[in-house]
C-alpha cells in the first residue's frame, strides 16, 4: 500500500501510516509554477516527514540555486542586510523562504496568464549581488544535514 501527497502533518504522519497500513508515503513539494520540485519515497524513518531528498551531489549542484533567506515578518519583504542591501541567506538546517536563482531569465518562470503585475511580484532582484534575479516561492522550507527538506510554513 502507497499513498502519494503533499505533506502530511508531522503530528498525524506516522499514525496515518500504522492505522491505513501504508508501507510507502510518496511525499512532495511543488508549485504550479515548477520553478522548484522535491519528492520523497519513504518507506522508513530515515525518510519520514520530509518532503524530498537530495543527496551529496545535488546538495552540492543547487546550492547557488536554492536559497533560503530571512523574511522581515512584519512586510514579508525579503530581509536585507543594512550595510549591503543584499538579502540575508538563512543556513540550510535553520531555513527560510526558498528563493530559486533564474540566471537565465528566459527560461525561468514563464508569467502568471494575463497578470502581469502578479508575475512582477514573482522576482527580486539584487539579491546577492547587482544584477542577479530569483524567483520568490514564498515557501520556506529547511534542509538537514543529510539532504533531507522539510517544510516549515507558507
Amino acid at each position: 500500500h502507497s499513498v502519494y501527497g503533499n505533506g502530511l502533518r508531522p503530528d498525524v504522519w506516522h499514525r496515518f501510516k500504522e492505522r491505513f497500513g501504508i508501507e510507502q508515503v510518496w511525499e512532495f513539494f511543488n508549485s504550479t509554477e515548477g520553478m522548484l520540485s522535491l519528492d520523497n519515497p519513504s518507506r522508513n524513518d530515515y525518510t519520514a516527514l520530509a518532503v524530498g531528498h537530495h543527496g551529496f551531489l545535488q546538495r552540492r549542484k543547487y546550492h547557488k540555486y536554492y536559497v533560503p533567506v530571512a523574511v522581515d515578518a512584519e512586510t514579508g519583504d525579503l530581509a536585507r542586510d543594512p550595510k549591503t542591501g543584499f538579502a540575508i541567506r538563512m543556513p540550510y538546517d535553520v531555513g527560510g523562504e526558498i528563493l530559486v536563482n533564474l540566471e537565465d531569465f528566459d527560461r525561468g518562470f514563464p508569467g502568471y496568464w494575463k497578470n502581469p503585475e502578479a508575475t512582477a511580484k514573482k522576482f527580486v532582484y539584487d539579491v546577492f549581488r547587482k544584477g542577479d534575479v530569483y524567483y520568490r516561492t514564498g515557501d520556506a522550507l529547511r534542509r538537514d544535514d543529510e539532504g533531507r527538506w522539510f517544510f516549515l510554513d507558507r
